[in-house]
């Protein structure tokens, strides 16, 4: 890649005005971006040096209440409504993940899952929102409103822990190979703790609230 990563920066706002009308815009997301402002911006820029834009577009069904955006390895990366895009800084080429995918979330799985496994037909927190990014050298978490996600530098995803919590996962502390944070079983308030590895999103340790099935369906 052309360039120091850590010369990169990408700044959210509501919307494109000034040289950034001029420069490349790349569009992302589910809804339509046609004849109307996107959801979300994010300005790449290099040096100080503006370069493009990503344009978020939601589905107007989609929780937006939360988005974060971060230069990560060769990416920028910006997660907003249902949905966690990846755009590489060279070529520009987008690569999304969309966080309401059937059986992104397991309300009975006690261990991280990997995006190969088949889906659960246990029942579900529907609760898909992107969260927060977390991120290091070798790794860039993602948390929804019940999930943990790991990604690698290819943004490829490692693993996906589920059912953390059912309207919001924090992550705390990442001590060597040992996340620890808190998920929301009973809103307003009600977290309980969790620990996770890092390597293999396996839940070491987790305080389950008394009735999760029913919590989960509200």
């Amino acid at each position: 890649m052309a360039g120091n990563k850590n010369h990169y920066h990408i700044e959210p706002a509501d919307t494109v005005e000034g040289i950034w009308c001029e420069l490349p815009m790349v569009n992302v997301g589910r809804g339509s971006h046609m004849r109307r402002e996107p959801d979300l911006v994010g300005l790449v820029t290099h040096a100080g040096v503006p370069l493009f834009s990503i344009a978020v577009f939601c589905n107007p069904d989609e929780h937006c209440a939360f988005h974060k955006a971060t230069i990560w390895q060769t990416w920028a990366v910006i997660g907003h409504g249902h949905s966690l895009y990846f755009v590489d800084l060279e070529s520009r080429n987008a690569k999304p993940y969309w966080l309401d995918a059937p059986g992104s979330v397991d309300i009975d799985a006690g261990e991280g899952h990997s995006s190969h496994e088949e889906m659960s037909t246990e029942p579900r927190t529907i609760t898909p929102y992107f969260g927060h990014l977390y991120t290091g050298d070798d790794y860039l978490l993602a948390a929804t409103g019940s999930s943990l996600l790991r990604f690698d530098a290819n943004a490829d995803m490692v693993w996906e822990a589920h059912s953390l919590g059912i309207d919001g996962v924090l992550v705390h502390n990442i001590d060597g190979y040992c996340v620890s944070g808190d998920g929301e079983w009973d809103p307003p308030g009600g977290w309980l703790p969790f620990t996770l590895d890092l390597r293999t999103g396996h839940v070491i340790e987790q305080q389950h609230p008394p009735d999760v099935y029913h919590l989960a369906k509200g």
